[in-house]
């Protein structure tokens, strides 16, 4: 707790007590965690080899379907995950709620459909089980999964 400490100097005394007090209470207070960069993976035998930004938006907002002449279904994770909305951000340039409304908008106009839903954990089996599939993963944890490869990195 911050208590004002009353000195005789007068009102400015006071103030500067009240700000070193709440410059210290800032230095405590634990920084917001730094993002992890994002892999983007595919399944193993995939012949893509690398992905620019500009194709992964167009890939995962379902204006293209097609990398290095290789069909491509891409998955994402749920809407509560901090790595999706990192995504979204540094990917697509896009708010969450931006990328609901575009998809809204693409559901009322007939349009592509909205990249299926897993958790990470299921992005792995689903990459194993469809050779077509694309998703992302924090790095880290892309390195582990067996059988997928990196293809970009989202920072």
């Amino acid at each position: 707790m911050i208590r004002q400490a009353r000195v005789q100097a007068g009102p400015t005394a006071s103030l500067s007590l009240w700000i070193v007090g709440g410059f210290f209470c800032l230095m405590w207070y634990p920084a917001p965690a730094v993002a992890d960069t994002i892999a983007v993976i595919v399944p193993e035998q995939s012949r893509i080899t690398s992905i620019p930004k500009a194709t992964l938006k167009r890939i995962f907002l379902g204006m293209q379907r097609e990398v290095s002449g290789e069909r491509v279904t891409p998955v994402q994770l749920p809407i509560s995950s901090e790595i999706r909305r990192d995504f979204n951000r540094a990917a697509l340039g896009m708010s969450e709620k931006q990328v609901s409304r575009y998809w809204l908008r693409e559901a009322l106009a007939g349009g592509a459909a909205q990249p299926a839903v897993f958790e990470p954990d299921e992005i792995a089996n689903v990459l194993q089980r469809d050779t077509t599939v694309i998703g992302y993963l924090p790095i880290a944890a892309a390195r582990k999964i067996r059988g997928v490869k990196i293809v970009a990195e989202i920072p």
